[in-house]
């Protein structure tokens, strides 16, 4: 994850070697029941942290792994005291939040994090408070 200081244009790296931010193991990507292969490298496709979603009241910042269903939340400010000090350890203020599918996007909304299961064509909604989720939408485009 890159944090970004817009008022001295510095950016810097956070929770680098963080296991919040990597594809988690054994977890394949599948698409109309084929796994995505990286050819490169001959093996099903890991891409790490890549849905983010803000809650500006509760001023948490929601991440998680694309090859990954956990959902992870660390403190805004927490991200912003990491940008001006290597002595904020960032990696034990990260919590885990709950369990979602594989996703490319999340948004954060009244409370719930909408989170696309691209795996069955879905959007989800899910609440962090009772850990539930339900389909909000489904469409095989």
């Amino acid at each position: 994850m890159i944090g970004l200081d817009l008022s001295t244009g510095q950016a810097r790296r956070l929770l680098e070697n963080d296991p919040s931010v990597k594809p988690e193991p054994n977890i394949s990507l599948r698409f109309d029941d084929r796994v995505l292969v990286d050819p490169e490298k001959d093996r099903p496709l890991a891409i790490a942290s890549d849905g983010l979603a803000l809650d500006h009241a509760g001023g948490w910042l929601y991440y998680k792994a694309l090859t990954g269903r956990t959902l992870y939340r660390v403190k805004v400010a927490d991200l912003e005291g990491a940008m001006r000090s290597d002595n904020v350890d960032l990696a034990n203020r990260v919590e885990r939040v709950g369990q979602v599918p594989t996703s490319d996007g999340l948004a954060f909304k009244n409370g719930q994090i909408y989170v696309t299961s691209i795996e069955d064509n879905s959007l989800l909604r899910y609440d962090p408070v009772t850990k539930k989720s339900e389909v909000v939408a489904v469409d095989e485009r």
